[in-house]
């Protein structure tokens, strides 16, 4: 991934390894905090601790500047500690130490906007201790994809905005501004798990079939179906969902031509057990993108959603009538020479791009950055 970023980003782009490094020793630095045993203590860590100046770029393949002012920064920490799917370690957890870096970094640098994105159950509190005193947080907001015009996709998100109080004026509120921007996708029609679809040729299913058997040159129990390289488990998996949903109350269905269902999961079971479902059955939006995944079938459609849709779901401009709208380059999920699962597994940890443009976009054009104390500390 960090090749693809060095790839992806303009030359003159820092791309660095490890957010702890701001302190010296990434791994040492982590290792140190851990054993703290209080919350508290590692605040006080963070702020008695130097930061340096320089660390290693991949992109460049050198020491680069780690101290580099902007205008803004945004960052995403790692949520596991804190999500219901994660391992609820919470404050004791391994992924605190990299939000407090960000935090002493933003602090060390006296950056006058600052934007976070977290799982919903992340505690406020611990962002303002983690980036100080001198940060105001006019804005949290737990948005969904549905909030900015993608109601096909699930992916609930606290969005904060803080900014410095001695360089930065907040002349309106960035939460009316989001709430306006809401009010504005209602209007536009429904994104269904189908509409998903519309835009993809014989040629992009081809292209990305091509991609996925490369993948999976040496997978034992391949075969198939349809427009489509499968392993066998997936296409019972398949058919267990169809029974699945065939088996609810009328009701209770969603149309079948946005059915989408993630073989990942099994629908069957045991003996003993009713199994998991992970569809779009009953919400009509796309099974959650996870970290560790598997396809995602259409069954109506006899075939599964495509790399370039799934990055669409996500707010990716990957076609060109998306390009044109957004007015931000198309992008190409096969350009980086990752692989088909690599490149899958990359939306598990990804921003919905529509959903943090729209939070972060919204605050910073709420506010107006000053010039006292706000300064280049490499100069």
């Amino acid at each position: 991934m960090q090749a693809a970023l060095s790839r992806r980003l303009p030359a003159n782009t820092h791309v660095f390894d490890n957010i702890m490094d701001i302190f010296g020793d990434g791994r040492a630095w982590q290792a140190a905090f851990m054993q703290k045993g209080s919350f508290a203590e590692k605040v006080h860590m963070k702020n008695h601790a130097p930061c340096v100046r320089e660390a290693y770029c991949v992109a460049h393949r050198q020491m680069c500047p780690l101290q580099t002012f902007c205008s803004a920064r945004v960052g995403g920490t790692p949520c596991q500690d804190f999500s219901m799917s994660g391992n609820r370690l919470g404050l004791a957890g391994p992924q605190l130490p990299p939000l407090l870096a960000f935090g002493a970094k933003t602090e060390a640098l006296r950056t006058p906007v600052v934007g976070l994105e977290c799982v919903s159950e992340l505690p406020t509190h611990v962002v303002h201790d983690a980036f100080g005193r001198n940060y105001d947080w006019p804005m949290a907001n737990n948005l969904r994809p549905s909030n900015v015009g993608f109601p096909c996709t699930n992916r609930l998100r606290l969005y904060m905005g803080g900014v410095r109080a001695d360089t930065t004026t907040v002349f309106f509120d960035p939460n009316h501004l989001l709430d306006y921007t809401h009010h504005l996708c209602q209007r536009e029609p429904e994104l269904r798990p189908r509409s998903l679809l519309v835009l993809s040729t014989d040629e992009h299913v081809q292209e990305d079939v091509w991609n996925l058997k490369a993948a999976r040159r040496a997978s034992p129990n391949l075969c198939s179906e349809g427009a489509g390289c499968y392993l066998r488990a997936e296409l019972q998996r398949g058919r267990a969902y169809w029974e699945r949903y065939e088996s609810l109350p009328p009701d209770a269905r969603r149309s079948p031509w946005d059915l989408v269902v993630h073989v990942g999961d099994n629908p069957a079971g045991t003996a003993t057990s009713k199994g998991w479902c992970t569809w779009s059955a009953k919400s009509n939006a796309l099974p959650t993108i996870r970290r560790r995944t598997g396809l995602y079938l259409a069954l109506c459609h006899n075939r599964h959603l495509l790399l370039r849709e799934l990055f669409l779901s996500m707010g990716y401009p990957t076609y060109p009538l998306a390009s044109q709208v957004t007015g931000v380059p198309q992008y190409s999920v096969f350009l980086d020479g990752l692989t088909y699962f690599d490149s899958l597994r990359s939306l598990g940890n990804s921003f919905h791009v529509a959903q943090a443009g729209t939070a972060i976009g919204s605050l910073m054009l709420c506010c107006q950055i000053g010039q006292r104390n706000c300064v280049d500390p490499g100069r």
